[in-house]
Order: structure tokens, then sequence, then C-alpha cells
């Protein structure tokens, strides 16, 4: 076995625990950096999902028209909520029935309340992931 004389000779910057604490704060900056990236994702999914289904709710309702966000637009062209292929369930070429209208807004209701919550949810796992490396 390596006497501690030795394993000080090989590594001459670890002084005691300097070593360590450099560690301690490499290890530290990194769980930062990782937070800031964890909230800078969830905040892209925040903006992505929920803040668009409320802004339509709110253009909807100062429009008067709840099938707005789902119609075509002046221009021939959909709404955020219905734009692209992945979304293109929810579009309504003309307006339908009211059940056709409540199961759309119900699904994107869904989708906005559980990401809101899932992002509540990882914001809360990012405190707590920077919380137990700090200790």
């Amino acid at each position: 076995m390596a006497r501690v004389s030795d394993m000080t000779a090989l590594a001459p910057f670890a002084t005691d625990d300097s070593g360590v604490t450099l560690f301690v704060w490499l290890a530290r900056l990194f769980l930062l950096v990782v937070a800031v990236l964890l909230v800078a994702v969830l905040a892209w999914l925040f903006w992505l999902f929920p803040v668009r289904v409320a802004k339509e709710a709110v253009r909807a309702r100062r429009l008067g028209d709840w099938w707005a966000p789902f119609t075509p637009r002046e221009d021939g062209r959909y709404g955020p909520l219905a734009e692209n292929r992945w979304w293109s369930v929810f579009r309504a070429p003309e307006r339908r029935e009211p059940s056709d209208l409540a199961w759309r807004w119900a699904a994107w209701a869904f989708v906005a309340v559980a990401l809101t919550l899932g992002v509540l949810r990882g914001l809360q796992q990012a405190v707590l992931l920077v919380a137990g490396g700090w200790s």
C-alpha cells in the first residue's frame, strides 16, 4: 500500500482537503449548470403549450368565437392549436356541433394543465437537486 506521503508527492497541488474542496465546488457548479438548463427546457415547454392555449383562449373570448383557434384564418392558415400535421385532428374547416368544440377545448385544457403541473414538478425537482448537491 502507498503511504500518505507518497500520495501527496503524486498530487502536490492537493494539500490537506483542497482537492476535495475543489471537487465539491466543481460538482456544485455542474449541478447549477444542469439546473439552469433544466429550468430553460421547462420554461420552453411551458411557453410552447400552456401559454399558447391561454393566448388562444383569450383571443377566442375577445372575438366571441370559440371556434376561432380551430377554423382557418383569412389567409387560409390555421392558428397555433391546429397549425401542424400532428395537431391537424383539431382543425375544423367549418363550425360543427358544440360537442366537437367541447372535446377540442377539453383536450387542450388537459394538455395545458398537465404540462403546467409537470413543469412545476420539474422546477421542484431542480431545486431539490441543487439543494441536495449543496449539502
